[in-house]
């Protein structure tokens, strides 16, 4: 139906609309009780993908055609002794394109994208059963952007 990319501007293929006509897709979702990750795909990805440049504009166009679907890592990246990206709390990871993860620094978070070809994960018991959580092992190669 193309509700992921309602706020990716037209450029992008999207349909360049804004919050308030997001707002309405959110609203009805929640009154069909709704246990998906659309607004951190649809809303939060389309307004933090211009800070990453070109992967910033592929992501958009991926949005605007359905293909990426965000996952958030809400815990900090561990490095395996193989070099990979050990993440060990991420929402939604089953069918994500992108694991976007909020990095805390000395004067403010940075955002790390991640591409999900190749991870393995591992099912984690939430406490909210209707977010998904799990282990997340990613490739050495596996950090697209970091802003």
């Amino acid at each position: 139906m193309g509700w992921t990319g309602i706020m990716v501007p037209e450029s992008h293929g999207g349909l360049g609309l804004g919050l308030a006509e997001a707002a309405d897709i959110v609203e009805e979702m929640g009154a069909q009780l709704f246990c998906g990750p659309y607004a951190l795909s649809a809303v939060l990805l389309a307004g933090l993908a211009p800070r990453f440049g070109a992967v910033g504009d592929a992501l958009l166009r991926g949005m605007a055609e359905g293909s990426v679907r965000l996952a958030l890592a809400t815990d900090e990246a561990r490095p395996s002794q193989a070099g990979e990206h050990i993440l060990p709390l991420v929402e939604h990871v089953a069918g994500a394109s992108h694991i976007l993860r909020l990095d805390r620094e000395e004067g403010g978070i940075s955002f790390v994208l991640y591409r999900t070809a190749g991870a393995t994960s591992r099912a984690l018991q939430p406490m909210d059963p209707t977010t998904p959580i799990a282990s997340v092992t990613l490739a050495p190669d596996a950090e697209m952007a970091r802003r």
